[in-house]
């Protein structure tokens, strides 16, 4: 009787085991689902948010295209406004070289030079490439340039 009395106990201890386990269990099992539906709702919140992302970037790039077509537009007209317009020869003094700046012997010097180069040009016709030219060849104060014979 004892050994049926300690199976007994020991088979009530390992009911109130499985019990405890199943408890534990389900306590889990509802944790888990808990879990898989927070997942699925910020899954959800997620994708709702790429779907709002994507019709802002797509929203955005159009204002952008449609914002750099009138400024490439703009840039345009003024260039072909300003293009052929006489300007003075002094606004070379608007620059920052130049403006607010007291006149010192070295820059007048400079203005000098800048002018002098045109007599490599004696001759030839003042069209768009050989104001090109000096713009990008001449403009700093060293003036020789290589590339000049070729431009005339």
């Amino acid at each position: 009787t004892t050994s049926l009395t300690t199976t007994q106990e020991m088979l009530k201890n390992s009911e109130k085991e499985l019990a405890e386990t199943k408890s534990t269990m389900n306590m889990f099992e509802e944790k888990l689902g808990s879990f898989n539906f927070s997942l699925a709702s910020t899954q959800k919140e997620m994708s709702d948010t790429k779907i709002e992302l994507t019709a802002t970037k797509n929203s955005r790039t159009q204002q952008l295209e449609s914002v750099t077509a009138s400024l490439n537009h703009t840039q345009e007209e003024l260039e072909a406004a300003t293009k052929n317009k006489v300007r003075s020869k002094w606004d070379v003094l608007f620059s920052d070289r130049f403006f607010n700046k007291q006149l010192t012997r070295e820059m007048s010097q400079e203005l000098r030079s800048a002018w002098d180069v045109l007599d490599l040009f004696l001759g030839a016709n003042i069209t768009e490439p050989v104001i090109e030219h000096l713009k990008q060849q001449h403009e700093s104060r060293e003036m020789v340039c290589p590339e000049t014979e070729n431009i005339l």
